[in-house]
């Protein structure tokens, strides 16, 4: 029985037009990581085991709009000081290497965490350090567990409110949403450890 998770979240480059709501639409702005945040969730106990967290440096488009330092509440000489994903990626390798569990499934509100951090990878030449593993797409078993239809990605918010659980502190920064989707697994433990066996 899977009995651990990585439970993971990114910020990403936006801007008020080019975000998730028009999917990136412009391929010249694409959605960079900006922050990587990280929770090894044991799921028998609902403790945190360990984290990261680290800021990463766009390459693309560097400089972050005035909707995306508003979002994520960070400031451009923050940004200016972190180190590119070609160097921030290896560091998630060794972190998640300390877990001594090569086959940790990943956990995220939806499927693309994943795909956006792979993304970024391939464009700044580097390892995709999830690669291979296998992952959890945590909303989606949140709406079978409560009886709805398959369907889009409910916003995590309105979920949020939905279940009546306290909004978080210091929301769209990345170790605080990670950290936050261990109140949604704790909802979900026995559907979580089956779901992490099969996929």
């Amino acid at each position: 029985m899977a009995d651990r998770l990585v439970l993971m979240d990114l910020e990403l480059t936006c801007w008020q037009d080019n975000n998730l709501r028009t999917s990136w639409a412009d391929p010249s702005r694409p959605p960079e990581v900006l922050e990587i945040g990280l929770v090894a969730y044991d799921l028998q106990s609902r403790a945190t085991l360990s984290t990261f967290s680290a800021l990463v440096r766009p390459t693309l488009n560097p400089v972050l709009s005035d909707y995306c330092r508003n979002l994520v509440k960070v400031e451009q000489a923050e940004v200016a000081a972190a180190s590119p994903l070609s160097e921030v990626a290896p560091r998630v390798t060794e972190w998640l290497d300390t877990l001594g569990r090569q086959d940790t499934v990943t956990c995220s509100w939806c499927t693309l965490d994943r795909v956006w951090l792979h993304d970024d990878a391939m464009r700044a030449g580097c390892a995709d350090p999830f690669e291979g593993r296998r992952h959890v797409n945590l909303s989606s078993l949140l709406l079978q567990a409560l009886g709805d239809e398959p369907g889009p990605t409910p916003p995590r918010d309105a979920m949020t409110e939905r279940l009546r659980l306290p909004p978080i502190l210091n929301r769209h920064r990345a170790l605080a949403d990670a950290a936050d989707l261990g109140r949604f697994c704790a909802l979900l433990t026995t559907t979580l450890s089956s779901e992490a066996r099969q996929c």
